[in-house]
């Protein structure tokens, strides 16, 4: 019978936990190098740090007439986006995925009559540096 390790784990952590708890392990871990500790501990830091999703971002000239000039994540801006198209009710009515944008909304997603929920972000994205 083989036993099998992770490959976050050292040899010499597997070795000295063998059955002990999990937080005795991922302490072992961490302490002999393995990723397996950092677990959320890295996911929180990387969201303060301002990465991936969490990068902020600076809207355009265009953008900013919508949703105002302040930077923050993409996730921020698509919502500000939506409280826009909400307060200035720009959802069709009959059909709530699309939306009818208004004279500072064309400037961003285009001279089209309706665009479409889904290629909100698409457009937001052409936006922002």
């Amino acid at each position: 019978m083989s036993t099998r390790r992770s490959r976050t784990t050292s040899t010499k952590a597997t070795k000295a936990t063998k059955g002990k708890s999990t937080t005795t392990r991922r302490r072992a871990a961490a302490s002999a190098g393995g990723t397996e500790a950092r677990g959320r501990r890295g996911a929180v830091t990387a969201k303060r740090r301002g990465v991936g999703l969490q990068q902020p971002v600076r809207p355009d000239a265009a953008l900013a007439e919508v949703i105002g000039p302040s930077p923050g994540p993409r996730t921020e801006l698509t919502r500000r986006m939506w409280d826009y198209i909400k307060g200035h009710k720009l959802q069709d009515p009959e059909d709530r995925r699309m939306i009818r944008p208004d004279a500072k909304l064309k400037k961003v997603v285009g001279a089209k009559q309706k665009v479409s929920m889904f290629e909100l972000a698409k457009h937001l994205n052409a936006h922002v540096s």
